[in-house]
């Protein structure tokens, strides 16, 4: 999920064309009925028998991001 706001020609007159700011984020939740922590995360090697098993792995981490963009 990203979202962006556009602050436009706001800072034009101190020599700043366009300033943009976002924030980013991933892996904020996971829509499913598994009890453990991420069914995607338990699977081990490429065996499709072990999948579903719940090997006590940790779950996918979640990821956010800030920034801005400046013109000149």
């Amino acid at each position: 999920m990203s979202v962006t706001y556009n602050f436009g020609d706001r800072f034009s007159d101190v020599g700043i064309e366009q300033v943009k700011f976002f924030v980013n984020a991933e892996n904020l939740f996971i829509i499913t009925d598994y009890s453990g922590f991420d069914p995607v995360s338990t699977a081990s090697g490429n065996s499709d028998v072990d999948l579903g098993i719940d090997l006590n792995a940790f779950p996918i981490s979640k990821s956010f991001s800030v920034g801005f963009n400046l013109t000149f």
